[in-house]
């Protein structure tokens, strides 16, 4: 063997020229080596079972999508938030429904109830529990979701905002059909998860708009109790008030007018020494006025005139003369009074002037008390959460028909690529090896 052979396989430069002649010298080997590659690639690729990939496009539902249900569960959200003070369950949207779609993929319970559902793993063909658990892990990872890519001009929308980021799910299995089932169950099974957590957090709000209308039911009860109580005593108190008065009363306006008696006689006195028989006027006085109606506010009542005067005292003899006319003068000039205690004696000692009274004074709490114990709130409550639960609601924007399968399967021009490679490693050997032996 000459140097020149040997340079191809002894040189640290590979001499692509040479290695073609050197490899066409020995073409026999190579092509039975490549025929042999072939074949047993071939074979390969026959008896491997071949897997197919079912892929869609996800995102968040279309805006109008769910309208009816988010507005209403925002309203109880509303509610809760306006009795705690706080708000303790956030409102929802289209947004928030994806997320909670991608947060439960996430964690994957809806992805192994989805192999459990469809027997992708069958735990008898495994002699132990770790090497079950392996498959079903390997099983759990040919199902993902990933950002789906975009074109260049997609990308330039949504850098704009103009463009909502989508997502691809996607199943490997070895079965088309059952690859396209997966990628139906994993959304159905979320969906129905996501309802269950929509109606768990409604269950929570009944239990809390529950507890606060018993409590408003107990608040305004004791309000109304309160009331029924304080108006009882006031009316008795009042009440006792007026009839202490008017015992002391008669006594009280008698002294009053037996000493206007005396100080009008006085005056009397003084009016007939000064002959001044009619009432008479004074400076910057408009008009004339009697003593008997104005005793402590102009102390000459003689310049009221001695007619006067008579006519006044005639009066107030008339009135002590006889204790009806006494009680027909108290009753005149406290008439208010002694109607005031007429009703509150009426409401004291009647049970319906009592109650009707009361429900005047009480008419709005005793109203929002009435609304309460309807619990028309929580009857609405009630018929939203039948509603969701009987509702299709989609968490995630997701057409079947979209589904693509593709088979992912080596392709013949890698197959060739690989016998090739193969066939010039053998042959290369080959020559090496022969070389070698004859050195």
């Amino acid at each position: 063997m000459n140097q020149e052979n040997n340079s191809a396989f002894i040189s640290d430069e590979i001499n692509i020229k040479k290695l073609v002649l050197l490899l066409y010298s020995y073409k026999t080997v190579f092509i039975i080596s490549l025929i042999f590659s072939l074949v047993f690639t071939y074979s390969y690729l026959e008896n491997k079972p071949k897997e197919y990939l079912a892929s869609v496009a996800i995102q968040k539902p279309d805006i109008f999508e769910n309208h009816f249900i988010i507005n209403k569960y925002n309203f109880f959200s509303n509610q809760v938030a306006n009795g705690a003070g706080y708000n303790s369950l956030l409102p929802i949207n289209n947004t928030s429904f994806f997320s909670m779609f991608l947060l439960n993929f996430q964690n994957q319970e809806a992805i192994f109830e989805t192999i459990s559902h469809l027997k992708l793993v069958d735990k008898a063909n495994y002699n132990s529990e770790l090497l079950y658990n392996k498959a079903l892990r390997n099983a759990a990872n040919k199902i993902k979701i990933e950002y789906k890519k975009h074109t260049p001009f997609e990308e330039k929308l949504w850098d704009l905002g103009k463009l909502p980021t989508k997502y691809v799910l996607s199943a490997v299995n070895e079965d088309a059909i059952l690859a396209v089932n997966i990628l139906q169950k994993v959304v159905d099974t979320i969906n129905k998860k996501v309802k269950e957590k929509l109606i768990l957090d409604l269950e929570n709000v009944d239990k809390f708009l529950t507890f606060l209308n018993i409590q408003s039911i107990k608040n305004l009860e004791e309000e109304i109790n309160t009331i029924k109580f304080m108006e009882t005593y006031e009316l008795n108190l009042k009440a006792e008030e007026l009839k202490l008065k008017f015992i002391k009363l008669p006594t009280e306006e008698l002294n009053k007018i037996k000493n206007e008696i005396i100080y009008l006689k006085k005056e009397l006195n003084i009016a007939e020494e000064l002959g001044i028989l009619y009432p008479q006027e004074f400076e910057n006085d408009n008009f004339a006025f009697l003593a008997a109606e104005n005793i402590g506010s102009y102390k000459y009542h003689y310049y009221d005139g001695k007619i006067a005067l008579d006519i006044r005292l005639k009066e107030l003899n008339e009135i002590i003369s006889s204790d009806d006319s006494l009680n027909l003068f108290l009753k005149r000039n406290h008439l208010n009074e002694y109607l005031e205690l007429d009703e509150l004696t009426e409401l004291i000692e009647s049970d319906e002037a009592f109650q009707e009274y009361i429900e005047k004074i009480t008419f709005s709490k005793s109203l929002k008390l009435e609304e309460a114990r309807k619990g028309e709130l929580l009857n609405i409550l009630d018929n939203f959460k039948k509603q969701v639960a009987n509702s299709e609601i989609n968490f995630v924007n997701f057409n079947k028909a979209a589904i693509e399968v593709t088979s992912t399967s080596i392709n013949l021009s890698i197959a060739l690529l690989i016998a090739s490679i193969f066939s010039v490693i053998v042959s290369l050997t080959y020559i090496f090896v022969r070389r070698i032996a004859l050195v």
